[in-house]
Order: structure tokens, then C-alpha cells, then sequence
């Protein structure tokens, strides 16, 4: 039996939420994260918040704006290179 995972692009919530800018750079962090094995607590301190709103960050909440994204987006690429995890 094969199962269709795009079930829930049906939902205009959900086709919403994914066209945003906000969980388009959601994705990047989490794959960031993903990418150096990192806890979201760890993330939160390499970006200099609380966990809880690092979390609204991955959760893609639309209102943060897409500049406090890119700008957490630029802290975490700047700890790969200074950590020389740049490949």
C-alpha cells in the first residue's frame, strides 16, 4: 500500500504557512541545526535567546519578522566558520 504524504496540502492553512518567508528560513535553520548536530538549546545560545524563542523560530511563526530569520541565519553560518565547520 502506498501512502500519499501530501495529504495535507489540501489544507489552505497549511498551503499558506509553507509559502511564507518565515518557514522557508525555519527550514534553513533546523537544517542548520540538523547539519551540526545541535540541540535547540545549543542553538538558542549560539543565537543569543531564550529556548523558547528559539523555538518560535523553527515553528515558523509569521510574527517574527523575516529579518530576525536572516539574522539568526547569519549568527549560526558565522559560528560554522569560526568553528571551521564551513565545507
Amino acid at each position: 500500500m502506498t501512502f500519499d504524504y501530501t495529504f495535507g496540502l489540501d489544507l489552505p492553512e497549511l498551503k499558506k504557512l509553507i509559502s511564507t518567508e518565515q518557514f522557508v528560513k525555519s527550514e534553513e535553520l533546523m537544517d542548520l541545526r540538523y547539519e551540526l548536530a545541535l540541540y535547540e538549546r545549543e542553538m538558542a545560545e549560539i543565537l543569543g535567546k531564550s529556548l523558547q524563542d528559539y523555538l518560535l523560530l523553527e515553528y515558523a511563526m509569521e510574527s517574527i519578522p523575516v529579518e530576525e530569520y536572516e539574522k539568526a541565519l547569519q549568527k549560526v553560518n558565522e559560528y560554522k566558520t569560526k568553528k571551521g565547520l564551513v565545507k
